[in-house]
């Protein structure tokens, strides 16, 4: 018996396995001009409902509908009609799939695309300008239709800059994007130069040193921060001092040996409930990258708590703040924290914070990532590797800071390694 799935999911349990289906399609439908995702799997909410509907346009829809139900994992076609398409996969995601003449595919995917709130606004929006919104387009008062060919053109007929997907929440993108003042140059996945926050089989990773140097280089990447657990992470392989060197050790031989991408000598250090790092600065100071974490006692409460991760920033050696508020989605609810506290001292004292990508975390989530921009914060892009498949979550820490409103110009890991390092050692406000 299928097991069934929950009315949400997280955004890293469908995305792949939609994309996949994306990908099929376009290598073997024939006909197929336009494709995508709709919804919050397109928004990038961190949950989503637990089917996907993808939208196509195509010369007709007989052959995409074939193409969709012959693709490799679907086990049951739950219902077809004309243009519309609905089944079941081997894991019992249902997915649906409805195929549009061209003309109507930007205002469609639009519609489908939401948020609600952003809807509702854009169609009160364009009843003050005389105009109807729809499922179908733009509409003039005497009825006539205004072609929309693709998304760009439906906003800026309503007089406004274009609104990514990932902005149509309804909370100021449409004031932002009619003052002219939307930010256009948002983080890219290309954008990021370096994965940030990776572990290896030094402490509770799956895949070795070289492993993960390489498939990071296959990733396009040009360097990759190695940073394992600290000594007091005795659950999770911490390394004592000495294993701390001998990994230097075997950094230096790949960086030797590995041309197209550099390893970066780094650490995940806790943060003792007093706010002590766990090494000491004799330590850190050696290391290019040190990512200071919470992963025990969270349980303290929320003045406690903010005055552990204040007290570890003042650390001189202290680069840059791990998943901030220790939460995993539809698992472990976040710690008490006074985020604004965080961030302001984090914009005091220089510290970057992390936006963490992997699925169960996206920590900071997307209104603390604004906060953050809006304080001049530096991002870094975070994977949080375990393995190989690891690398892969930069896609969701990319798509969390586009929530969030962040530039390219906000995240560190856009930089070369040099700059990249340098920027994380810049002199603090004392």
């Amino acid at each position: 018996m299928p097991r069934e799935r929950s009315p949400l999911c997280l955004l890293g349990d469908l995305l792949p396995e939609a994309d996949t289906l994306l990908e099929q399609l376009r290598m073997t439908a024939p006909g197929l001009h336009q494709f995508g995702l709709t919804g919050d799997l397109r928004r990038r909410t961190e949950l989503v409902r637990g089917s996907v509907e993808l939208i196509a346009s195509a010369d007709a829809p007989a052959p995409v509908l074939e193409a969709f139900t012959g693709a490799l994992g679907v086990v049951e076609v739950l219902q077809r009609e004309h243009a519309r398409c609905t089944v079941r996969m081997g894991d019992d995601m249902r997915v649906s799939l409805r195929v549009l003449p061209e003309e109507d595919f930007a205002p469609v995917l639009h519609a489908l695309t939401g948020s609600k709130a952003h809807l509702a606004r854009l169609h009160a929006l364009a009843r003050q300008q005389g105009l109807h919104l729809s499922h179908r387009g733009l509409r003039r008062s005497q009825g006539s239709r205004l072609p929309i060919p693709d998304e760009a053109t439906l906003y800026r007929l309503l007089g406004m800059q274009y609104i990514p997907p990932e902005l149509r929440e309804d909370t100021g993108e449409i004031e932002a994007a009619l003052a002219g003042r939307l930010p256009e140059d948002l983080v890219s996945l290309e954008h990021i130069q370096g994965a940030v926050h990776a572990h290896s089989t030094w402490s509770d990773g799956r895949n070795s040193l070289e492993e993960m140097a390489r498939s990071a280089r296959s990733l396009g990447l040009r360097y990759l921060t190695i940073t394992e657990h600290s000594q007091s992470a005795i659950y999770a392989g911490g390394l004592k001092v000495d294993a701390l060197r001998r990994q230097w050790e075997e950094i230096d031989r790949l960086n030797a040996t590995l041309p197209g991408i550099r390893l970066l000598k780094g650490i995940e250090v806790d943060i003792l409930e007093s706010g002590a790092l766990d090494y000491p600065d004799s330590v850190l100071e050696q290391l290019e990258v040190v990512i200071g974490s919470i992963h025990v006692r969270h349980g303290l409460d929320e003045e406690r708590m903010t005055r552990r991760v204040l007290q570890a920033m003042e650390n001189p050696h202290f680069h840059i703040l791990g998943h901030p508020t220790g939460r995993l989605l539809q698992s472990r609810a976040p710690y008490p924290l006074r985020m604004e506290a965080v961030l302001d001292k984090a914009a005091e004292r220089g510290v970057a914070v992390e936006v963490n990508g992997n699925p169960q975390r996206l920590d900071l989530k997307d209104q603390h990532v604004r906060q953050a921009v809006q304080r001049g914060v530096r991002l870094v892009m975070s994977c949080d590797a375990h393995d190989v498949v690891g690398l892969g979550n930069l896609r969701y820490a990319v798509a969390t800071a586009r929530r969030g409103w962040t530039r390219r110009e906000d995240v560190l890991n856009t930089l070369t390694a040099d700059s990249f390092v340098s920027a994380l050692r810049e002199p603090r406000v004392s």
